[in-house]
């Protein structure tokens, strides 16, 4: 999550320089893999420095599920989510990239359709790819503290590893279709 103003303005830019399609998750271009980032590394770098390194780690886990679990855009008659403790990929990649457009916009340009359906649809997907999946420790399509195994309120390599070590044959990690659980929810 550190590094979601990045990548919100870099996709931005690449949408802006050609990227005007909507792809699907799985249709997505393949980019370089981005991975969880161990705690020092996390808390001393950049947010630019963890991109260019395709690093990621998730902040603030608590305030991060307390802020968007739930959230509605205020320009929207949408239904929100129900609040269940935990986020669902596009929950938090709508709400996370809903609010940064309004930081910079108003609600009559979202309302009005000016802003573009498919660099929407290209910023979220590219927020659950980079930061959303990532931070799925155990693969439960959701971010929830059980994704947060040392509970130091950070996702990051310590817990993917913590969780790795626990992962047997008759405890798995879960393999999650994020398309289909946001279907149903």
């Amino acid at each position: 999550m550190v590094n979601i103003k990045t990548a919100i303005i870099t996709g931005l830019a690449a949408f802006y320089l050609g990227l005007t399609s909507s792809p699907a998750l799985a249709d997505a271009p393949a980019y370089s893999k981005t991975t969880l980032a161990d705690k020092a590394t996390c808390s001393s770098s950049s947010s630019v420095e963890l991109m260019e390194k395709d690093l990621t780690c998730f902040t603030e886990l608590a305030k991060t599920i307390q802020r968007y679990d739930g959230w509605q855009s205020p320009c929207s008659s949408e239904k929100a989510d129900p609040k269940d403790g935990r986020l669902g990929s596009l929950e938090y990649a709508k709400s996370l990239i809903m609010e940064y457009i309004l930081w910079n916009s108003d609600c009559d340009k979202v309302r009005k359709g000016e802003l573009s359906p498919s660099m929407i649809a290209y910023l979220v997907a590219g927020t659950i790819k980079d930061n959303f999946i990532p931070a799925d420790v155990n693969g439960d399509c959701y971010l929830s503290p059980a994704d947060d195994l040392n509970n130091d309120g950070y996702i990051t390599l310590e817990d993917l590893t913590a969780y790795q070590a626990t992962a047997t044959s008759s405890n798995p990690k879960i393999k999650c279709n994020y398309e289909k659980t946001e279907k149903r929810k």
